[in-house]
């Protein structure tokens, strides 16, 4: 498993790295809000532990950052201790909340009670649509039983677009999820790919691709033919 500390005090990210690595995660670090965005990105980290005083971000604004291209367990370790702002950053989507200074054992023992909620609701790995099934084991999708070959992102944009099936999907939440939170206005890189997809679908046999426009606000997948 892999956790991302998210931390601008050199000491602190120290400590924490060699707990975690004791408990079996492989550890990465981010010392600002925008590192800390780009790990996630990249490194997809199981759990993520997100101190709220960065020098680049509140932590307050980055919890729904996080939340919109990771379903990592996130626990934030600060020294704010106000109620309100313990209630803020759990309605922002973080799973728990631990203030400094704080005993290792128990941040992990909140870790390991945040990745069980996270196990016990895994995404199903096999999406249906209609004639569309893609399986996220196998890495293969097909339509009425043929197989489109997809890259990897083509392949991550559809199975976004398979899990809120019959709801227009926003431009910003699909650019989040698949290429992250720093490409939200790349809607015409995002128009590229879904012209891609459905280009495929029709070479598949596909008299009309399931992908429809909603202009201005996102994409929906249909089996409307009309």
């Amino acid at each position: 498993m892999k956790a991302l500390i998210v931390d601008d005090d050199a000491g602190i990210r120290r400590f924490l790295r060699i707990g975690l690595k004791t408990e079996g995660y492989e550890v990465f670090e981010a010392a600002s809000g925008n590192e800390a965005l780009r790990s996630v990105s990249a490194r997809r980290p199981d759990v993520i532990v997100l101190d709220l005083g960065l020098p680049d971000a509140d932590g307050q604004e980055l919890v729904p950052a996080i939340r919109g291209i990771s379903d990592a367990a996130l626990i934030v370790l600060s020294v704010r201790d106000a109620q309100h702002e313990k209630i803020a950053a759990l309605d922002a989507g973080a799973d728990d909340y631990l203030t400094k200074p704080f005993d290792f054992a128990e941040l992990a023992a909140r870790l390991r009670a945040s990745r069980r909620k996270v196990l016990n609701h895994p995404n199903p790995t096999v999406l249906t649509f209609g004639g569309l099934v893609l399986d996220d084991a196998a890495h293969r999708v097909t339509w009425e039983d043929r197989s489109v070959h997809l890259t990897p992102k083509e392949f991550d944009l559809l199975r976004e677009l398979m899990r809120h099936p019959d709801k227009v999907v926003s431009h910003s939440h699909l650019l989040g999820k698949v290429w992250g939170a720093f490409h939200g206005d790349d809607t015409a890189y995002l128009r590229v790919y879904i012209q891609r997809l459905r280009r495929k679908f029709v070479e598949a046999g596909a008299e009309k691709s399931p992908i429809d426009s909603e202009p201005g606000v996102g994409y929906r997948l249909t089996m409307d033919t009309e």
